[in-house]
């Protein structure tokens, strides 16, 4: 095992000290490595006022620094290979943070009260885990003390395709500072038209499936032999939005999918 050392800073340079940071730990093909408690996790305070994470094991260790009133803050990942029991992290300036503010509107624009929306880190294996939020009276919600770095709206579509809500994700980068806004319609109505030769395709399935991609895998990461084609751990939300929209070609080889967002 082994310990980071950080010396974590205010934006003004003033030395802070940050009693927890969360983490977590897997091996070099995906799967977390448990720790027991009080892992992810107290920390110590070391010299000249550096904070001491660890015991780590070997493996890859995600880490993320949550402490108000400053941004919530990805550390680089760690790689512990045993060689060495002390690690040097450097200097982490914290700050407070970007607003992100998402409005949510149906097809004509109209604002969209109550509906959930999930704000995800970016980066695969990310300890990042932030409640959902909805929106208010006027299809607003708020995600506030960003740190720098690429996020991940995720929320359903408006009504169901057939028995199914779709799930849409879109992804957007944070300065770490000031304000971002985005908007995101949830409903729309997309027609297909099928042809073969000139000829009408009748009677021919149809699916169609927002892009919701989640991130690419980190460099760090192995594919396991035999493994599932998964490149890291998914969520469930992530696999509503598999689920696709479908319908069968008319005598013109058109069909209509309600309910489908815009959007690629």
């Amino acid at each position: 095992a082994a310990f980071l050392e950080i010396r974590f800073v205010s934006s003004f340079g003033e030395p802070l000290t940050i009693p927890w940071v969360a983490r977590e730990s897997f091996d070099v093909s995906g799967a977390r490595i448990w720790e027991p408690p009080p892992a992810g996790g107290a920390n110590e305070t070391g010299a000249e006022g550096a904070t001491l994470i660890g015991p780590l094991p070997r493996g890859v260790t995600t880490l993320l620094v949550d402490a108000p009133p400053h941004a919530r803050t990805r550390l680089r990942d760690v790689q512990v290979t045993g060689e060495a029991a002390l690690l040097d992290g450097g200097t982490v300036k914290l700050t407070p943070g970007a607003v992100l503010h998402v409005d949510v509107v149906d097809g004509s624009g109209t604002p969209i009260a109550g509906h959930q929306v999930f704000l995800d880190d970016g980066v695969p294996f990310s300890p990042m885990m932030l409640p959902p939020e909805r929106t208010d009276a006027n299809g607003r919600v708020t995600f506030g003390r960003l740190g720098p770095g690429r996020y991940r709206l995720r929320t359903r579509s408006l009504r169901r395709c057939g028995n199914y809500f779709l799930m849409m994700a879109r992804s957007l980068d944070s300065s770490g500072a000031g304000a971002v806004h985005t908007r995101l319609v949830i409903d729309g109505t997309v027609t297909l038209r099928l042809m073969s030769g000139g000829v009408p395709l009748i009677g021919t399935l149809v699916s169609v499936t927002p892009e919701s991609a989640g991130p690419a895998p980190p460099a760090w990461l192995r594919q396991r032999q035999g493994s599932p084609p998964w490149p890291f751990p998914v969520r469930f939300m992530d696999f509503a939005g598999e689920t696709p929209c479908t319908g069968v070609t008319d005598e013109n080889g058109r069909v209509t999918l309600a309910a489908m967002p815009p959007g690629p």
